[in-house]
């Protein structure tokens, strides 16, 4: 169902046939209502400054904008996909030769298709474009060994077009191995990629901690029969990692479920405690969802930290306080103050007393915090701002109108 639209009906015919004399077949028609969801992401990106010791909090929104049920996981990943980044393991291009491959069958460098400059890797004939031999055929491309040991998390980057009969027979298959190429284990699978170019992401995490990692990319048609389609092209394939658990950045609720038309609010906290100064910090969190279209978005973190601010000093009493006393950019900003390490909660409520969204729960070290309040999916109206210390028995409310 890939590149349906959210509502989609499937037909097909089921014809059934007798050995019985004087019958003709029946043919049935089957209808198919397919409903599929649709996940997006209020923000592709946050880029924060803060000073060290200070909790930041921003709210990503996911919403269902297809039909059905959208299920989703967020999860923190490494800042990827840039060729510039510290944290780049392996990336190829395909202009600078076969530099360290190994291949066999039809693969060989082509400048037929490419996704960037002028090169990919391609399985089948050069100048017919199919991989008809007249005779079954298969082929690998395998990497060459790469260095995962000082990683705790790794994922691969690859761009393909690919044109195929489809499994059970040939089709896209991607293997791992983690002894060199000693023994193969088959980590991806797909049967074509719909006449373009695709990115696909695969999570690399189950090979990490081995300095003797492989790729494959095996085609293998099986026997002789529809060999005419035009075979598989691979370009840019790059594998990042990260060497360090992203402490810093977390994401609550992890998983969620949303229907139709519905908006679950995902709060992201940055933990200055964390980080020391001057430096930048760069992760990821990855959404992964039942979208068969975009299984897999991205909401890129970038911070920034400087030596001073609010975050080396302790406030005298508990406070909260409003930044922008008018609305800017779908955004309120809140600053809260907690003197010594107690409980803290932060909700706010529509008019009919039900919350709407969880800002902050969890204790604070003695500092000052700020938060935000997305608005993005938020009607107008009244809303109730509370900010609540049990320990304390201290609770402030503030009233705030979003006017769209």
């Amino acid at each position: 169902a890939r590149d349906f639209p959210s509502e989609t009906l499937c037909t097909a015919i089921l014809r059934f046939t007798s050995n019985a004399p004087d019958t003709s077949p029946v043919d049935v028609p089957v209808y198919l209502y397919v409903r599929i969801p649709r996940i997006s992401l209020s923000a592709d990106s946050f880029r924060i400054s803060i000073p060290v010791n200070t909790l930041y909090q921003e709210t990503l929104w996911v919403k269902n904008t297809g039909e059905g049920e959208l299920m989703f996981t967020v999860d923190e990943g490494p800042y990827v996909f840039s060729k510039l980044l510290p944290d780049t393991v392996f990336y190829d291009d395909v202009e600078s030769g076969a530099d360290g491959w190994e291949y066999y069958g039809l693969w060989h460098r082509t400048s037929h298709r490419f996704i960037s400059d002028s090169s990919s890797w391609y399985y089948g004939i050069e100048d017919v474009w199919n991989y008809n031999t007249g005779d079954a055929n298969r082929g690998a491309l395998v990497t060459p060994r790469i260095d995962l040991s000082t990683y705790e998390d790794a994922v691969l980057s690859f761009w393909h077009f690919l044109d195929a009969e489809g499994a059970p027979y040939e089709h896209g298959v991607l293997m791992a191995s983690r002894d060199g190429g000693g023994s193969w284990e088959v980590i991806w699978e797909k049967n074509s990629t719909g006449g373009q170019w695709l990115q696909e992401i695969v999570d690399l995490d189950d090979w990490v901690g081995t300095g003797n990692f492989r790729l494959k990319f095996l085609f293998d048609t099986q026997d002789s029969n529809n060999n005419d389609f035009e075979g598989w092209y691979i370009d840019d394939i790059l594998i990042a990692g990260s060497p360090f658990e992203a402490d810093w950045l977390s994401a609550s609720p992890s998983s969620g479920k949303a229907m139709e038309g519905e908006s679950v609010a995902v709060i992201v906290t940055v933990d200055g405690s964390y980080m020391v100064p001057d430096t930048v910090y760069r992760a990821a969190l990855v959404v992964k969802s039942n979208d068969i279209n975009e299984p897999v978005r991205f909401a890129y973190v970038t911070v920034s930290t400087v030596s001073q601010g609010i975050g080396s000093r302790v406030p005298g009493r508990f406070f909260i306080s409003l930044l922008d006393p008018v609305m800017s950019s779908d955004v309120f900003r809140f600053e809260y103050g907690v003197p010594k390490e107690r409980r803290v909660i932060l909700n706010v409520y529509d008019v009919a007393g039900r919350r709407v969204v969880s800002l902050v729960d969890g204790r604070r070290k003695p500092g000052y915090y700020r938060v935000s309040w997305n608005l993005e999916n938020v009607p107008s109206g009244i809303y109730f701002v509370r900010f609540d210390v049990p320990e304390e028995h201290k609770v402030k409310v503030i009233k705030v109108a979003v006017v769209k």
